[in-house]
């Protein structure tokens, strides 16, 4: 597998092995947030974690439009950047494929608006 480039230039959501993720983030020395698609169940559960995971602000309205503003707030992001990596993604995929569809449209939005800022924010799913 080629070695995952993790720099602002190459934001993305895209897939990958969560053993490949990890070592491309430590090699980048960029903090890896994990998710653990199998536990979520739908929409809130996703939500409820990723606030969690990402330590979204108190204010994070557990919605798409606050995930969104969130995740594209320059007082969020780590200066160095960050890569959420989803395992069990397929899990939650199946159990609710409009908010999956959803969140990665929410995280492509976020890896775009970074990749402007030359901030690094990857999103991977295994």
């Amino acid at each position: 597998m080629p070695k995952l480039k993790l720099d602002a230039a190459h934001n993305r959501v895209a897939r990958a092995p969560a053993a490949a993720v990890l070592a491309a983030g430590a090699a980048a020395r960029l903090p890896v947030f994990r998710l653990d698609g199998a536990l979520l169940g739908e929409k809130q559960g996703l939500l409820k974690e990723l606030a969690q995971v990402l330590a979204l602000p108190r204010h994070f309205g557990q919605n798409w439009d606050a995930l969104a503003d969130c995740l594209m707030d320059r007082d969020w992001l780590p200066p160095a950047g960050c890569v959420l990596l989803w395992t069990s993604a397929q899990t939650f995929a199946t159990a609710a494929a409009e908010d999956y569809a959803t969140a990665q449209d929410v995280f492509a939005e976020a890896a775009a608006f970074w990749k402007e800022h030359g901030r690094p924010f990857h999103v991977f799913l295994d």
